[in-house]
Formats: C-alpha cells, sequence, structure tokens
C-alpha cells in the first residue's frame, strides 16, 4: 500500500503544483468540471474506496496523507475530495449491504460525487436533534420529509446519505413518534427531492458548493436504509470521525506550507541591516509555528493510525485532534501572516487565500466549544460514573430516612467491592493523597525526561478532574467554562502524548 500511497502522492504533486488552478478556483468560486474529472482519473477521488469496486483501496493513513498534500495547496480541493469520501460514500463503505456497494460506489470511486446530509436550518453540531422525519409506510418504503444545509458539492452529486428522525406510529394513539434516526441513501432522480440553492458565497473554500435540499414525500426503498432502522445516530457518527481526521490532514498540510513560507521570509527579508529571523520576536514565532506543526502532524497519524487497526472507541481522539489541529493550524496560518506583514495580506502570496480558507475548520464537523463539551463528558463517563455509585453509596441522604441511610452506609461500608473504588478515592479527595505517577517506558531513553513529565502532568489533570466532579457534582454539566478547563487540558496532553510517540 505504501508503493501505491507514494505513487499517487508523487503524481498529485506535480498535477497540483504545475497545473491546478488553485487561484481560478477561489476567485471563480467554483471547481471546474476538468479538475474533478482529472482527480477521478488519477484516484484521488476513489481512495477509500475497496478495490473490488473500482477504488484504490488506501487506508486511512495513506488517505490523509493525500489531503495533507492537497491542503498545502489548496483549501477548496481537499475539503471537495474529504466531503466525497469520509463522509459522503463512507456511510455505504461502513454501513452499506453488499448491494448497495455494488450499485453506489463504483460511480463513486470512478465518476459522480456524493454528499451527505446532516446539518438542518435548525440543526447544527446536535446530530440527533434532526427535524426531517421519515415514516415507514405500509409497504415498507420510508416517505422522507424534511429540510437539508450546508451539504457540500450537493447539487452536483448522484447519491446523498441523508440522516432524518425515525417516526413510527404508536400502537394505541396512532400519533408518531421517534424511535431513533434513519440514514437513508437518496438519489436527486426521485420524486420530491428538490435542490432549491446551488451555494452561497462564502469567506473561504469558495470553490466548493454548499446546497439546501427540500425533501417532499421523497418515496425512499427499504433496501435504501443503511445499516438498521432507527440507528443511523451510529453511522453519522461514525462518518464524523473520519470527517474530523481529514479535516485535521488539510489543514495539517495548511499549516505546514504557511510555516516553510514564513520561515522563508524571516530569512530573506530585511530590516534595520539583519534579517527578520534575527529578532527573537519572529524567532518565537517560529519556534511556536514548527512545534505546533509537529504535534499536528504526530496527532493526526496517531489518530490515522487508530483508525487503520480499527479501534473501536476513538470518538474523544478524533475529537481532540479535530478541536487542536484547527485551532492551532489557523494559528499558525496567522503566525506567518504577522511575520510576512503588509506583503502576507496581499493576495499574490496566496497566504491570505489559506487564512480565509482555514477559519472554517474550528466551526464544521462540530465546533470547537462542542467539541471541549464532548471531550469534557465522554472523556469522563467512566470516572463521574464510578464517583456517582461511590456517592450513592455512601454519602448521607437527607431525603431519606435516619434508618434508611445507616443502613445503606453500613452495608456499603462492609462490601469490598464499594470499598476497594472508594477507599482510594476518598484519601485523593477528602486527605489530598494522590496515587503515584504512571509509568511510561516505552520511549526513546533521550525522551525519558519528557515522558516523566508528561506522566507528571496526567497525574495532576486526573487529580483536577475528580476535583471539579467533587465541587461541582451535578451543576458541572452547566457550567461550560470549566469544561473547556478540563477538555482543554486533555488536549494538550494528548498533543504531548503523540509527539513523544
Amino acid at each position: 500500500e505504501r508503493e501505491k500511497c507514494d505513487a499517487l502522492l508523487e503524481e498529485l504533486e506535480e498535477y497540483l503544483e504545475h497545473e491546478h488552478p488553485r487561484v481560478e478556483i477561489d476567485q471563480e468560486q467554483y471547481i471546474p468540471e476538468w479538475v474533478i474529472d482529472r482527480l477521478f482519473d488519477m484516484g484521488v477521488m476513489g481512495m477509500i474506496i475497496p478495490e473490488e469496486y473500482g477504488g484504490l483501496g488506501l487506508g486511512v493513513t495513506s488517505y490523509n496523507r493525500v489531503l495533507e498534500l492537497i491542503g498545502r495547496y489548496c483549501a477548496s480541493t481537499a475539503v471537495l475530495v474529504s466531503a466525497h469520501q469520509s463522509i459522503g460514500c463512507k456511510a455505504i463503505v461502513l454501513f452499506g449491504t453488499e448491494e448497495q456497494k455494488e450499485e453506489y460506489l463504483p460511480t463513486a470511486a470512478q465518476e459522480e460525487l456524493s454528499a451527505f446530509c446532516l446539518s438542518e436550518p435548525n440543526v447544527g453540531s446536535d446530530a440527533a436533534a434532526q427535524e426531517s422525519f421519515s415514516v415507514r409506510t405500509e409497504a415498507g418504503d420510508y416517505i422522507l420529509n424534511g429540510e437539508k444545509k450546508w451539504s457540500t458539492s450537493g447539487a452536483m452529486s448522484q447519491v446523498f446519505t441523508v440522516m432524518c428522525k425515525n417516526m413510527v406510529p404508536d400502537p394505541k394513539t396512532g400519533e408518531l413518534e421517534q424511535q431513533g434516526v434513519n440514514a437513508l441513501i437518496v438519489t436527486p432522480d426521485m420524486e420530491g427531492v428538490e435542490v432549491f440553492e446551488n451555494n452561497r458565497a462564502k469567506t473561504g473554500i469558495r470553490g466548493t458548493w454548499q446546497a439546501r435540499f427540500r425533501f417532499n414525500d421523497v418515496r425512499v426503498p427499504a433496501e435504501n436504509v443503511l445499516h438498521e432502522e432507527g440507528k443511523g445516530l451510529k453511522v453519522a457518527l461514525s462518518c464524523l470521525n473520519y470527517g474530523r481526521c481529514t479535516l485535521s490532514a488539510g489543514v495539517t498540510g495548511a499549516a505546514k506550507a504557511a510555516r516553510d513560507q514564513g520561515i522563508k521570509w524571516a530569512q530573506t527579508r530585511y530590516q534595520f541591516e539583519r534579517p527578520l529571523a534575527d529578532f527573537e520576536l519572529v524567532q518565537q514565532k517560529i519556534a511556536r509555528m514548527s512545534a505546533v506543526t509537529y504535534a499536528m502532524d504526530a496527532m493526526l497519524y496517531m489518530m490515522t493510525g487508530m483508525l487503520d487497526r480499527e479501534e473501536t472507541d476513538i470518538m474523544v481522539e478524533t475529537a481532540i485532534t479535530k478541536a487542536f489541529c484547527s485551532e492551532f493550524g489557523w494559528k499558525v496560518i496567522d503566525e506567518a501572516m504577522q511575520i510576512m506583514g503588509g506583503e502576507g495580506y496581499m493576495t499574490e502570496h496566496e497566504l491570505e487565500r489559506s487564512w480565509r480558507d482555514n477559519r472554517i475548520h474550528s466551526i464544521v464537523e462540530g465546533s470547537n466549544e462542542v467539541m471541549q463539551s464532548f471531550i469534557f463528558a465522554y472523556g469522563g463517563k467512566q470516572l463521574a460514573e464510578k464517583m456517582v455509585s461511590i456517592q450513592e453509596a455512601l454519602l448521607w441522604d437527607f431525603d431519606e430516612s435516619i434508618g434508611d441511610n445507616l443502613s445503606r452506609i453500613l452495608t456499603a461500608a462492609t462490601t469490598p467491592a464499594v470499598l476497594k473504588k472508594a477507599l482510594p478515592m476518598g484519601a485523593q479527595l477528602f486527605l489530598g493523597l494522590k496515587p503515584s505517577a504512571p509509568e511510561l517506558r516505552s520511549v526513546h531513553p533521550a525522551l525519558q525526561e519528557q515522558a516523566d513529565t508528561l506522566t507528571s502532568l496526567i497525574q495532576k489533570h486526573s487529580h483536577y478532574f475528580k476535583l471539579v466532579s467533587k465541587w461541582e457534582r451535578e451543576d458541572v454539566v452547566k457550567h461550560q467554562a470549566q469544561q473547556a478547563r478540563v477538555a482543554n487540558n486533555a488536549i494538550y496532553l494528548f498533543a504531548l502524548a503523540s509527539s513523544l510517540s
């Protein structure tokens, strides 16, 4: 696979460097059909589709190496490629039946775009809060109604993955009630599918088109359900894992290109009879840019390795990687522009286009604020549940009688399983005793000091999370500033761990 990927990267870089109309794409707000055809011809648009369906069958790491390269040159093209494969037809690759794969994947690999329909006028980061809905008929088909927005390449695509509420009649009253979310395969030739807006003018990634759809009593065959009826949320979240990963790849490529451009400018631009690179404040920026891009690269490929190994529970890691890369990648571009001064603001250097293009990444695929809350809630779920179980077993409940409290507490206090969890936790929370830091020995000896620092920080972070849970108790779900502090610590720790790996 590495040889196949290296050959594709070589051919693609030659094309991007000498033929790709990245400036015109931004100015005309359109990716020409010949560009899309060229990408299909090279195999770029079918990288993740298995070979038996006409694709290249590349793994996640190889796929993201290609996205990183495209991101160095043109964010619009990176988004086009990612939207098609990470979320567009990815649901069919992951969850499709053999019949669905045979019908839709060959054309997705070789000639036709696909799109993902999740966002709605009133639904953004909350994937479960769909207003679009489908109702199963007696014949077994589904009637789909609703509206979708922000569907990248939707107006140009020949197959859509549409997320909607699964509405089922109550057997007693006959009223429709929601039972999960459906993921449906929809095509533009189905009666009732209306694209009523092809695109909207944007600050950046101007070459991409985001469509708006209306679905008016669209009859979707039963065989077009992905996964299982009512289980479509798993489809959406699985696709978003891949989307967050490839988003990170694109912005990592853009950040590395900006870093290199800023360093070159600092070395060749003279002020006060010295190159800018001789000044400490510029050196500070270059050091920060270099450290951040190293961490972005390490986190990205740590994440792709997990996906290639098909590790099952990686939602926190993909959220962390997306939040870090989108936030700090754009800051690297901003720092490079600052080093270049007024010239960096000029369109001829293309840095300002990258600055505009990559601002979107902290908003899409789940805003970074939502990512922080998710990292806190999901990442701390096991520990929080453990603390709640101890609290319920041992703490005084003023809503219970004295006898019930004493009986419950005495029973729990003599239960070994409860004591095994409660005693160490109590020692930490009430006596301030911290457990020993974990050991990290699988690093190069030259990095052992940094590894020891990391484990010490992990110990402190774990203790702080427990204290926050003790202080805030159930109110922590309302205090987003506290959640963000804990989440940011976890993000930085993952960046450090990835950099040492």
